[in-house]
């Protein structure tokens, strides 16, 4: 029987698969900031809290906001895509960063290296761990997959 988190193990194991890891990499690299600047920090913390609250998370090429989908969990909120924010709930942006050049620079090279991976190349971008973007072959349009680990519950619900 076939899993409904099959999308997202099949996705990890092409070889043109960019992780969370290798994106973050790569964005700090042509921002020319180190993995262990405050910038770094700032980005991963507000990404990991965007997650755990479901918040939506703004890039400048979609939006992952969060929905009620039966085939995954009666309660639980999974992610998907939208070209625009929820009126229901509170974003976090990783378009721009007004207040601090460094960290601005920083997302302005993690969307283009999304830009050029995702929507040039095709190739699947773990855009936060467990959490996979894809364009369809059948469609050409954005795609989801998501590890059982972004469903699960919390250590703490």
């Amino acid at each position: 029987m076939k899993s409904a988190y099959d999308k997202y193990e099949q996705l990890i194991q092409q070889d043109n698969f960019i992780s969370a890891n290798a994106l973050l990499a790569t964005s700090l690299l042509d921002a020319n900031l180190a993995y262990d600047s405050n910038e770094a920090k700032t980005f991963v913390l507000n990404l990991k809290k965007g997650v755990e609250n479901k918040l939506d998370i703004v890039f400048k090429y979609f939006i992952i906001t969060w929905t009620r989908n039966l085939r995954y969990s009666l309660k639980r909120l999974i992610p998907s895509l939208s070209q625009k924010e929820s009126v229901n709930s509170d974003a976090l942006n990783f378009v721009s960063a007004k207040n601090s050049a460094s960290l601005d620079s920083l997302l302005n090279a993690l969307n283009n290296a999304i830009n050029q991976y995702l929507i040039k190349e095709h190739r699947p971008v773990e855009i936060v761990d467990g959490i996979i973007l894809y364009v369809s072959v059948e469609t050409k349009s954005l795609k989801v997959a998501f590890s059982e680990n972004i469903v699960k519950p919390s250590e703490t619900e």
